[in-house]
């Protein structure tokens, strides 16, 4: 993608959020520490987002090396991350981007595409709901204040946040797939370093 159509897609009036609040329970240790390409997974991401021209990128967590916004209510998922965010800087920005620190070979072209995709409606990967670029909307903080209520835990979920806003899912193109595997398990971690591995070599 060249530099001219990156800046029609307007990521100036977009603030980037990487999502790495979770208790990383099935790693077993922080994911956004793992050493991943000279770094951690967390810098790695923080590198590849600064890099594209975003009005701001911030971490949703608790890591001070980074620009972070804590989450106002600890370990509740992603949707609480989310919430925090868009509480403390919706107002500042016409769109927020969310992708998962748990994304290794994430890279800008499947970041961009969503802006792409992106027509006042909010849009997602149907497949890997992450990342997932919102709308800075007057339904949005309603949604997201309903959803964080005690009697919606069982309903509080990307898919449902995303639905309920009627966000836009787009099919993930093929050439893009492996770009957005995450790593939830010490398998899946060692399958993606393996393949990332062969793509280097």
């Amino acid at each position: 993608m060249s530099f001219t159509t990156l800046k029609s897609l307007h990521p100036a009036r977009t603030i980037a959020v990487i999502l790495a609040g979770g208790r990383s329970s099935r790693m077993g240790q922080d994911k956004a520490l793992l050493q991943h390409q000279g770094g951690t997974l967390l810098s790695r991401t923080y590198h590849l987002l600064s890099q594209l021209g975003f009005q701001q990128v911030v971490v949703s967590g608790d890591y001070p090396d980074f620009p972070h916004i804590k989450d106002a209510k600890g370990q509740l998922g992603p949707v609480a991350g989310i919430a925090s965010c868009v509480n403390a800087l919706g107002q500042q920005c016409e769109n927020m981007l969310f992708v998962a620190v748990d994304t290794p070979l994430l890279t800008a072209q499947s970041c961009l595409e969503l802006l792409q995709h992106n027509a006042g409606q909010g849009v997602y990967y149907r497949s890997s709901l992450l990342p997932a670029c919102l709308v800075m909307s007057v339904q949005l903080p309603h949604t997201l204040d309903t959803l964080m209520q005690p009697r919606a835990a069982k309903q509080r979920s990307l898919k449902q946040l995303f639905q309920t806003l009627g966000c836009r899912p787009i099919a993930v193109p093929e050439r893009l797939s492996q770009s957005l595997l995450n790593a939830n398990t010490p398998e899946q971690w060692r399958d993606i370093c393996q393949l990332a591995a062969k793509e280097e070599s």
